[in-house]
């Protein structure tokens, strides 16, 4: 009979963490795979080693086991069938990296180094990819093919750029601040090419507001000074490279969805900022009419066509718009926290203001100041994922898996938050 030893069983796990770090910017049908792996190696951890699983705070673990627990009640109540619960576990399925991941690097953080740099492997083969495949146009555009879809992968350049930022930010080395550097620039690019306003916009709040963080917990005002004006002389170079000739790097971008970035009127001219629109007006219909317990996950498909059936066809505008939403429209605002609402009403509603509180919370308990690069990068992380989610479906989709891999990492880098078990 072979015998599982735990020096032999964390062995297995590390390569795990490390193959899961490898996919981690590839397609989402592989970090898929990792799933089952996961949850067998918690239950081996359970039933063999006899550990708890944890995640750095009592009160964390015990939101989540509600969130589950309820989750699947409040959903078949909502839909009043096993296929909405059903869609709310598939959702939820990426939980479990969470409890994997945290307790592997908060014991070892020369681990935790190494799974970023699998992680950082594995974006290069996404770069590596759009290069590979990036095919210029007649009128000077350039068209890629993609690991995943166009949406995700300005999710991931965006959160490849704010893990930099953050490492850059508390770096002293130069050669590896070098290295953050150019991780940042490429990252920088891919949104800007591909046009995905979304993770340009989050990409900068979240940059402003890491930074903010860091001033405060920067004491040395003498490398505080220095970091600024590396960073003022960054800016220089970006916004010389931005304004050198009109067909620089940047020539790609397209310059009405630049100008129109905040117009919402809904106009022939501005079709996809104006679906936008007429999918968010959709959802608050939706929600008005069932304000409690929701609809259940992915469960509102006849509500949505029924608003589309009372949609007016007054002029050009209004015929173009209603006819795209019969086409071409889903049951999806574009917006995760709409669609929460829609999904769940009122349930979902205390979950954001949780889910937004707990990066928060981490930040005012968190006791000492160690790993502050990685802490800034997995909560600026964090910001990317929760501002992106104001235009895209986050949360319904695997993009879910990368919330619960930034919490561990946050978690893990925390060296101790006041516990509130037991």
């Amino acid at each position: 009979m072979i015998q599982i030893t735990r020096e032999k069983y964390d062995k297995f796990e590390e390569i795990i963490l490390y193959a899961l770090g490898l996919v981690t910017f590839l397609k989402f049908d592989y970090i898929k795979i990792f799933v089952p792996i996961v949850i067998l190696l918690l239950v081996t951890r359970k039933v063999i080693f006899k550990e708890e699983l944890t995640c750095g705070n009592g009160f964390l673990k015990k939101f989540i086991f509600f969130y589950l627990i309820v989750g699947i009640i409040w959903n078949f109540l909502g839909g009043m069938t096993y296929k909405t619960a059903r869609s709310f576990i598939k959702m939820a399925r990426y939980i479990p990296f969470l409890f994997f991941i945290y307790p592997i690097i908060e014991k070892n953080k020369e681990k935790l180094k190494k799974y970023l740099i699998s992680m950082g492997v594995s974006f290069l083969f996404l770069v590596h990819t759009l290069i590979e495949t990036g095919t210029r146009t007649k009128n000077g555009k350039w068209i890629f093919k993609f690991l995943e879809d166009i949406h995700n992968t300005g999710v991931m350049a965006a959160l490849a750029f704010i893990f930099c930022w953050g490492l850059f930010l508390n770096e002293k080395v130069n050669w590896k601040k070098m290295t953050y550097l150019c991780f940042m620039s490429i990252s920088a690019i891919i949104p800007l090419f591909l046009e995905r306003r979304a993770a340009i916009v989050s990409m900068g709040v979240a940059s402003i507001t890491i930074f903010l963080i860091y001033i405060f917990e920067e004491k040395n005002r003498e490398r505080l000074l220095k970091k600024i004006k590396e960073i003022l002389l960054i800016v220089g170079i970006l916004i010389g490279i931005l304004f050198w000739k009109s067909d620089s790097l940047f020539y790609n971008v397209n310059q009405y969805k630049v100008k129109n970035l905040f117009n919402l009127e809904k106009s022939l001219e501005n079709v996809d900022n104006g679906v936008r629109v007429a999918l968010w007006e959709n959802a608050i219909w939706r929600i008005k009419q069932k304000p409690i317990l929701g609809s259940g996950t992915k469960n509102d498909d006849k509500l949505f066509q029924e608003y589309v059936k009372q949609m007016p066809e007054r002029n050009e505008v209004e015929k173009r718009y209603k006819k795209i939403l019969e086409t071409q429209g889903f049951n999806d605002a574009h917006n995760m926290y709409l669609n929460g609402m829609v999904d769940n009403g009122v349930f979902s509603l205390t979950l954001f203001v949780i889910w937004f509180g707990i990066p928060m919370y981490i930040l005012l308990r968190r006791n000492k100041r160690k790993n502050l690069g990685v802490f800034l990068g997995a909560l600026g992380g964090i910001g990317v994922y929760l501002i992106s989610g104001m235009f895209w479906m986050m949360w319904r989709t695997p993009n879910q898996a990368y919330f619960w891999i930034l919490l561990a990492i946050l978690l893990g880098v925390t060296v101790e938050i006041k516990k509130e078990e037991n």
